[in-house]
C-alpha cells in the first residue's frame, strides 16, 4: 500500500505543482486587473496568461493518469464522464432558474459545482472499487 500511494505521488506531483501555479496566476492576475490600469493589449494577455499553467496541468494530469494501474484508470476515466454528464445538468439547472427568475449564477459557480461532484464521485467510485 504505501508503495502504491509513493508512485501515486510521484505521478501525479507535476500536476500538482502546475494547477498550484494556475491557481496563484489566477489570483494574481485578478489582483492586477482591480488594482492597476492596464492597456487593452496587455489586459488580454494576461487573460489568456492562466492557460499555460492550465494546459501543464492537463498534460500531466494525463500523463499520470497513464501512467496508473487498469483499475485506477478505470475510476478516473468513470469519474470524469459522470462528471461531465452532471455539470451538463447542473448547466441546464442553473439556465432554468435564471430565467425562473430564482437564482442567476456566477461564471464560476458551474466550475466549483464541477469540482464538488468530481471529488463526491471520485470518492464513491473509489470506495465502489475496494
Amino acid at each position: 500500500m504505501k508503495q502504491i500511494m509513493k508512485r501515486y505521488i510521484i505521478n501525479f506531483r507535476p500536476a500538482f505543482v502546475w494547477g498550484i501555479v494556475g491557481l496563484a496566476v489566477i489570483f494574481v492576475s485578478a489582483w492586477l486587473f482591480q488594482s492597476v490600469v492596464l492597456s487593452p493589449t496587455l489586459r488580454i494577455l494576461l487573460a489568456l496568461f492562466p492557460l499555460i499553467p492550465g494546459g501543464l496541468f492537463l498534460f500531466y494530469l494525463v500523463k499520470g493518469i497513464r501512467g496508473l494501474d487498469e483499475l485506477q484508470q478505470r475510476i478516473y476515466t468513470e469519474t470524469a464522464t459522470l462528471t461531465f454528464i452532471v455539470t451538463i445538468l447542473m448547466t441546464f439547472l442553473f439556465g432554468s432558474l435564471q430565467r425562473a427568475g430564482l437564482y442567476t449564477a456566477k461564471w464560476d459557480d458551474i466550475g466549483n459545482t464541477m469540482m464538488f461532484v468530481w471529488v463526491c464521485l471520485y470518492l464513491l467510485n473509489d470506495w465502489r472499487y475496494r
